[in-house]
């Protein structure tokens, strides 16, 4: 099915080209873009899906771990400098507003892409 296919290309790009920092949900699919009933849509998709998630070592935090996540990037301030060829990036967690969520930015990075 072409929905299917298109689909898993998305996952790939997801996967293969963006890595980490990509929360995808499968809710905002349309399942109405092919003559094929609902259920065998719903199922063939379902397969789909499972295969994918099954097969790729793919990112997934706990609700809280995420929350906190999410929480730290929207309230952190940063700043970065260019010297040369590198680039300095500064965090400051100060404006944190919950005690905890500082524990939960470990293994947090920043990619930055068509840069030598």
């Amino acid at each position: 099915m072409q929905v299917t296919s298109n689909q898993e290309k998305t996952l790939d790009h997801f996967f293969y080209s963006i890595g980490r920092g990509v929360i995808y949900n499968q809710m905002w699919h349309h399942y109405g873009i092919s003559s094929v009933p609902v259920a065998q849509r719903k199922l063939s998709m379902h397969e789909a899906l499972r295969a994918k998630f099954g097969t790729l070592r793919i990112y997934c935090p706990e609700p809280d771990d995420l929350a906190n996540k999410v929480l730290a990037m929207a309230q952190w301030d940063y700043s970065w400098r260019v010297t040369g060829p590198q680039v300095e990036i500064s965090r400051d967690l100060s404006g944190l507003r919950l005690d905890e969520t500082p524990k939960f930015v470990g293994g947090m990075g920043i990619r930055i892409d068509n840069t030598t």
